[in-house]
């Protein structure tokens, strides 16, 4: 395995923990006023993932182009799907193995199609098998995307061209005048809110992925001035960030700010304190160098945890193990050390071969400015 960035590691493990407090409201009511306004906005760890998801995918891509002159985007699919499929489909058919062994193929309509939905990727518009693998159909609708487009965009370019890509900029701003216009559509127009009409559906997520790709373009092509100004600006930015951020604490989730405008403002915000944050250099000695060691550890397993922390919940709740603080504390230390553990049996192992048998095709990069691409 390859050396990570530990920035980005610690920005996962920010947005899993995120989405492993809103789940807690899956088997307990929050309590008290600061219990509630740190679960509020808890549910916005996904978007950070999708930032995070746009910008190292688009850099992993950007930096075979800086290198070679060229993108082999089938070894890149290739490399993906091994990536994401093999965890995945773990969960998903075992699960499905195991309903339809307790409850017999009788009837097993209910068990088979939300795994087919799962294999095809289907979640966003159609519920798969648990709930939360709506946020993995629209990363591999853009992992089938963003390869489409640049790909299109090459074909476009002169022979020799050192920077094909300099309309994603105004792709971007497309793409985020078409979401948040369809946001704002279903918010008038389809009525009550729902989940799946309002927050889960691709076409009103793309502006987010397509923000961490604009960033990435910019990291990567115009790494001198981007920087630079970066650099220049790292306080204000983090700040205007935070205020970005600001409206996941005061709305509800189903609230039309949070849904519409809100969807914008929280992935400019994330944007925002992700490029600044890669800025910042970690000192990774004395005890804060161990606190963010684990962070970034913890952010390293992030994928696994986040596919199997409902499975947990459901099998603490049917022992009853839940309740009060000590379930509470027994769901974040369940829930990582499985998600670490099914990593260490089939993630990394599955990484490990696809290394092998289909290797990155550029050296890899040093430096802030292109690690974040190490270990994706």
């Amino acid at each position: 395995m390859r050396e990570r960035n530990p920035q980005l590691d610690i920005l996962r493990c920010a947005a899993i923990m995120g989405v492993l407090v809103a789940h807690t409201t899956n088997f307990r009511v929050p309590q008290w006023w600061w219990d509630r306004l740190l679960i509020r906005p808890s549910w916005t760890g996904v978007d950070l993932f999708f930032v995070i998801s746009g910008f190292l995918i688009s850099g992993l891509l950007f930096a075979e182009f800086q290198r070679r002159g060229r993108i082999n985007f089938g070894r890149f699919a290739i490399r993906r799907a091994l990536k994401l499929y093999p965890t995945l489909y773990v969960l998903v058919f075992g699960l499905m193995f195991v309903r339809l062994v307790k409850y017999g193929f009788h009837d097993a309509g209910w068990i088979i199609k939300p795994a087919l939905h799962d294999v095809f990727f289907l979640q966003s518009y159609l519920p798969g098998t648990y709930g939360h693998f709506w946020s993995l159909a629209i990363e591999e609708h853009f992992y089938i995307l963003l390869p489409l487009l640049l790909f299109f965009m090459l074909r476009k370019s002169l022979v020799g061209d050192t920077d094909p890509f300099g309309k994603l900029p105004l792709i971007f701003l497309l793409v985020a005048i078409f979401s948040l216009g369809v946001r704002v559509v279903h918010a008038v127009l389809v009525q009550p809110y729902n989940h799946f009409t309002h927050l889960f559906p691709t076409h009103l997520r793309l502006d987010s992925l397509s923000f961490g790709v604009l960033l990435s373009y910019w990291y990567r092509f115009h790494s001198d001035r981007f920087g630079s100004l970066v650099n220049r600006t790292r306080r204000l930015l983090l700040t205007i960030s935070m205020l970005l951020i600001v409206p996941a604490f005061i709305f509800e989730q189903a609230n039309i700010i949070t849904h519409t405008i809100g969807l914008t403002s929280f992935y400019l915000g994330y944007g925002g304190f992700m490029i600044a944050f890669l800025q910042i250099p970690l000192t990774m000695k004395g005890i804060s160098g161990w606190l963010l060691k684990g962070l970034s550890y913890i952010g390293k397993h992030s994928y696994p945890i986040y596919l199997f922390h409902l499975l947990i919940i459901s099998q603490l709740q049917k022992r009853q193990l839940l309740n009060g603080w000590l379930g509470l504390a027994l769901y974040f230390v369940s829930s990582i050390a499985f998600g670490i553990l099914i990593s260490k049996l089939i993630e990394f192992p599955v990484l490990h071969l696809r290394d092998r048998i289909f290797p990155r095709e550029v050296a890899e990069p040093t430096g802030i400015a292109h690690s974040q691409v190490a270990g994706a």
